[in-house]
């Protein structure tokens, strides 16, 4: 009986610190709100929708960057900064993150945590007016071997994870960004999947790009 006990009482407070307050969302754009409003009711409840072991039907893209800075000062870049910053649109904009280890729920009106192991980021998405939400989690940072992973979550419409892989090159900086994904449609992943993935991924590196190259280092 007392094993029970505590157990409820784990669950109840894991349920409590995972509370979100809709008001909270007042900030977004009235379309933005909407969506992520709706999906904030089982947010906390995703889980990574692939692990280690990717399955080998699902499908696979790569792009390739390359930038002129040295590994280690893109690393650091990449490693350090707020999801908030990066995610700033027009395209892929952040919405809110949970911390899985500490329970903390980040408002879009409040500082966003930096990149982390167990960091959950709920962005959405904006394309020609049309809104959808997407959820992450970044499930493994390598410092070793200076890769990223970062997992789609359950209730996506599509599953897999993203591993960015950073390397030293005769110029500087190569970052293969590699795609393992799957949906209930084809025709999403042989074409609408990869197209408006080398949007996304394409603002992502470019913000990126662009961070590091003027130097900022205050939202690092």
């Amino acid at each position: 009986m007392k094993i029970i006990l505590i157990s409820l009482v784990l669950l109840s407070g894991m349920a409590h610190s995972f509370e979100i307050d809709p008001t909270r969302f007042d900030t977004l754009p009235d379309k933005a709100k909407e969506v992520v409003l709706d999906a904030i009711v089982d947010f906390p409840d995703r889980r990574p929708s692939v692990g280690d072991q990717v399955p080998d039907d699902f499908s696979m893209m790569m792009t390739i960057e390359r930038l002129k800075q040295p590994l280690d000062q893109v690393w650091a870049a990449y490693t350090s900064v707020a999801p908030a910053i990066v995610w700033s649109g027009p395209r892929v904009n952040y919405a809110m993150a949970i911390d899985r280890d500490t329970q903390q729920v980040y408002y879009p009106d409040e500082t966003s945590p930096r990149f982390k192991e167990r960091l959950m980021f709920m962005n959405y998405l904006n394309f020609v007016g049309k809104y959808m939400v997407i959820g992450l989690e970044v499930t493994k940072i390598d410092h070793v071997k200076k890769e990223i992973e970062i997992a789609y979550l359950e209730g996506n419409a599509s599953r897999g994870k993203q591993i960015l892989k950073f390397k030293a090159s005769k110029n500087g900086t190569q970052i293969n960004h590699i795609s393992l994904y799957q949906s209930d449609s084809w025709f999403r992943d042989l074409v609408v999947y990869p197209f408006f993935h080398r949007l996304t991924t394409g603002e992502h590196h470019k913000r990126m790009k662009r961070m590091i190259l003027e130097n900022k280092k205050s939202p690092l």
